[in-house]
């Protein structure tokens, strides 16, 4: 730790101080990890979930052979997995409808708050959102929690051209899902809403480091102060970069550091030491506090090998959050650290594996009868080898009665599985196989059974995808700012191909998730809904219904609805500033009316965009009276002038 007691460790001004300091608290939270059982468990979670057995002793692709001699027929039963697998569609399959939450009422707020679930739709499609929080959620339920980082990308999205001898690109938001071990924070905090900083890890490749940080153009020297300067200040950056390059290079993650976790997943081979590519660079978080009023990031992989820190590059946090948000089934009480019911499986998960161990014994050592023959009957292998023959001995053989199982053995088992089964939550029509005859109303209320057992692990599921998106647009809003194309929502949405930078983010605020059926996600559910719409006189086309039976969209159904709302919102908020209808053309409107006594008036057409609200003929005049008349109801609308006019004049005509 810090030997400095009067400063804090987070605020020393030596980058390699605080890469060092964030070291020392991995070592003391990863021997919290041990001393918990963390460790221990998530291990034997990961090994039991991909076929290995709780201590990976089994294997459940093969039979093995185990005991003294070899005498055991080994077998590893797949309960585990089931069960985990089983929890693990409970939750995803319950898909997340999300609505950005704007900053005002005002139609330009609403418009941007659509663009940004259209956003965030195009986001899950084509970067995988949606992907790392299910891959959070089963690391959640394997090692009890799972952690998806979001960061700005500098190298992400397309190149943009090149910037010295460095290619630019223009940036993208990045998702990485990381498991206990990749992550380090405050073992003290009572929650994880109280964390001020959290440090995590992820492979990059070292040569790509190198080339991030690659040195730009050599300023022009003409002799002026200015550029004997500049020109100091390169050969200072160069010698720098030189020596960062040399460190990267030449890291090499102590052997200590890779547990067996690491060992397990990627396989010895992958965790040799040596020349890899791919090197852990770590990132420390530290939001703004009163301890570090500007916050800081730094990206480390040793303390000689610092390749950024904002401190030093004279910036403060660029994040408006720690960006890391977690999925934990259950959490430990008092603490930040979650919980997951699936580790209470492992111990019954091996003693599966023990009875199955003992049954696969018993059929491989019974599957052939033993037949006894004293010395000298005259029978050998070789007379069995045709199967059941007539044998002719001097002694009549005797078989042997084949090894058995005991039944309360069987029995264990079979309660050994229920026992899990109860632990998840799970019951037999969770998993697929209600009884015979089971009436229909009993049926849904199993089912919502393990819907509420599952209540706590939705609630942070929810919880996370929720964060993962408002850091999303967050990141976008601030570092967005070159204009780049996305496909959003496909077509019969307005959006479907727009330009945009972050300032197109600016008045949405957050997002709101709230969970819907996963059938309606479905194509077969959105037909179904359709059919429902069509019984019931809400499709008003032909060309309605087919639309969503090709697409499987039901936005085409309510398109026309949405943009009216908008359309009548716009049209509130410029009542509420005076602003009502253009001026009357009286010739123009004299013409009509000599045509067509029952005419409406013809406005001027000059003016600006927006300076005047322009009727049409498909406006909804049932609709628009009354929102009109609420402007008008307002006490400070009455008190101004060109806002009862303009509301009067504008009902007027729609009457």
């Amino acid at each position: 730790m810090s030997k400095s007691r009067d400063t804090y460790w987070a605020a020393l001004p030596d980058s390699a101080e605080v890469a060092r300091e964030v070291l020392e608290r991995r070592k003391t939270y990863r021997a919290w990890l041990e001393s918990t059982g963390a460790t221990r468990r998530g291990i034997s979670g990961l090994r039991a979930y991909y076929g290995w057995g709780p201590q990976g002793l089994g294997d459940t692709s093969q039979l093995g052979q185990s005991g003294m001699t070899g005498e055991y027929t080994e077998m590893a039963l797949p309960e585990f997995a089931g069960l985990v697998e089983q929890a693990f569609a409970q939750l995803t399959a319950t898909k997340s409808a999300f609505m950005a939450v704007s900053k005002s009422s005002d139609f330009d707020a609403q418009a941007s708050a659509k663009f940004a679930e259209s956003l965030l739709e195009a986001y899950d499609r084509d970067n995988g959102i949606e992907d790392s929080e299910d891959e959070a959620t089963l690391v959640g339920l394997l090692c009890r929690e799972g952690w998806v980082a979001i960061s700005w990308d500098k190298q992400g999205g397309s190149t943009i051209g090149l910037d010295g001898a460095r290619i630019a690109y223009e940036g993208d938001v990045r998702a990485d899902v990381c498991l206990p071990w990749d992550v380090v924070y405050d073992m003290d905090a009572g929650h994880k809403k109280d964390l001020r900083w959290i440090a995590w890890c992820r492979p990059v490749s070292r040569w790509d480091l190198i080339g991030m940080y690659a040195q730009t153009e050599a300023p022009p020297d003409d002799g002026t102060p200015e550029s004997i300067e500049a020109s100091a200040k390169y050969a200072a950056d160069a010698e720098n970069l030189k020596k960062l390059s040399e460190a990267i290079v030449a890291f090499d993650e102590p052997e200590s550091e890779f547990t067996s976790v690491r060992d397990f997943l990627r396989g010895k081979a992958g965790t040799g030491m040596g020349a890899r590519d791919l090197v852990p660079v770590w990132e420390l978080r530290h939001l703004p506090t009163p301890g570090l009023p500007q916050g800081r990031l730094v990206q480390f992989l040793s303390p000689e090998a610092v390749p950024y820190d904002s401190a030093a590059a004279g910036v403060g946090y660029p994040y408006d959050s720690l960006c890391m948000r977690t999925f934990e089934p259950g959490k430990v009480v008092g603490t930040a650290s979650g919980h997951t019911m699936a580790w209470d499986l492992l111990g019954m998960a091996e003693a599966v594996d023990m009875v199955a161990t003992a049954m696969a014994t018993a059929a491989s050592a019974s599957a052939v009868s033993n037949i006894w023959a004293p010395p000298g009957s005259n029978l050998t292998p070789k007379a069995l080898a045709d199967g059941l023959n007539l044998i002719e001995s001097t002694v009549m053989p005797v078989p042997l009665k084949g090894i058995q199982v005991d039944p309360q053995a069987v029995g264990f088992l079979e309660a050994c599985s229920g026992w899990m089964q109860k632990r998840m939550g799970l019951n037999d029509v969770a998993m697929g196989d209600p009884s015979k005859g089971m009436p229909a109303q009993l049926a849904a209320l199993l089912d919502a059974k393990v819907v509420q057992f599952w209540s706590r692990a939705i609630k942070s599921l929810s919880f996370m995808r929720a964060g993962v998106r408002t850091d999303i647009l967050g990141i976008l809003k601030r570092f967005a700012k070159s204009p780049r194309m996305a496909t959003l929502a496909g077509k019969n949405n307005s959006w479907a191909l727009k330009e945009w930078s972050g300032d197109r983010l600016a008045t949405v605020a957050r997002v709101a998730v709230e969970p819907v059926s996963a059938v309606s996600k479905t194509l077969a559910g959105k037909l179904a809904m359709a059919d429902a719409l069509l019984e019931r006189g809400l499709l008003k086309t032909p060309e309605e219904y087919l639309a969503v039976k090709s697409t499987g969209r039901l936005e085409k159904l309510t398109e026309w609805q949405d943009m009216n709302l908008l359309r009548i919102q716009r049209e509130k908020e410029m009542l509420r500033a005076g602003v009502g209808l253009p001026p009357i053309d009286e010739l123009a409107t004299d013409e009509a009316l000599a045509i067509d006594p029952e005419a409406l008036p013809v406005f001027v057409a000059s003016g600006e965009p927006g300076q005047f609200i322009r009727p049409t003929i498909v406006d909804t005049p049932w609709l628009d009276i009354p929102e009109y008349a609420a402007v008008m109801a307002s006490p400070d609308a009455r008190d101004t002038p060109a806002v009862v006019e303009a509301c009067s004049n504008m009902i007027q005509y729609k009457v």
